[in-house]
């Protein structure tokens, strides 16, 4: 079915038919765009978030201590 058939079959639906379609494709993108996110591997969004500028080895003696 190519797209100018879609939308006309489309605007012949009932407006609540419609509004499923629209709700369920909003819901595929959402999917999409989440599946996209986890291939592209690890993020480092967190990167240079740590205060004071604490190095590794602080936050190990600091982990020790919580133990």
């Amino acid at each position: 079915m190519d797209v100018a058939t879609f939308l006309n079959r489309f605007e012949s639906l009932p407006k609540k038919i419609q509004r499923q379609i629209i709700d369920l494709a909003e819901n595929l993108i959402r999917q999409s765009s989440k599946a996209e996110k986890k291939q592209n591997g690890f993020s480092f969004d967190w990167e240079n978030s740590l205060k004071n500028n604490r190095t590794a080895v602080d936050l190990q003696h600091e982990a020790n201590e919580w133990r």
